[in-house]
């Protein structure tokens, strides 16, 4: 499983117990080092994080090196996602691709890039802060038979 833009990893260490392995990235380095830390307290040792800029980091080597996620959770910045990391996404051909989005228009943007191979399952949309024009959306792909 790759959890990319995964923060203090909170969403890969959850799901760590069902997976052979998480692979993390992201930008801010203090995050990641936080993800370590909580992987270690945890006892979680199938989780590994790297630092750095999800669209220089996530690269067809990368991906050799680690394996063809079967799950690939997406959680990006208010901006979406960067079109080489969409491009990488549609290489990597994961089975399932779940999308969490503080911004529904550049999830929508990215999603209709993602459309050349996945399908849309399921869009359900999260009022984490009420009374406010902000809302998370999670959108479930599934990889299409091509």
């Amino acid at each position: 499983m790759y959890d990319l833009y995964t923060g203090i990893g909170s969403i890969a260490l959850y799901v760590a117990s069902q997976c052979r392995q998480v692979v993390g990235i992201e930008e801010i380095s203090a995050a990641v080092e936080d993800a370590r830390i909580n992987a270690e307290r945890n006892g979680i040792r199938n989780a590994r994080f790297y630092a750095g800029d999800v669209k220089q980091i996530l690269t067809p080597e990368f991906a050799l090196e680690h394996g063809r996620p079967d799950v690939l959770i997406t959680d990006p910045p208010r901006a979406g996602m960067h079109p080489e990391v969409v491009r990488i996404l549609l290489e990597l051909s994961a089975p399932r691709v779940v999308y969490v989005s503080c911004n529904p228009a550049t999830q929508a943007r990215d999603l209709n890039l993602l459309q050349e191979k996945y399908d849309v399952l399921k869009v359900r949309p999260v009022d984490m802060f009420p009374h406010t024009h902000h809302i998370e959306n999670v959108a479930l792909l599934q990889l299409r038979d091509l």
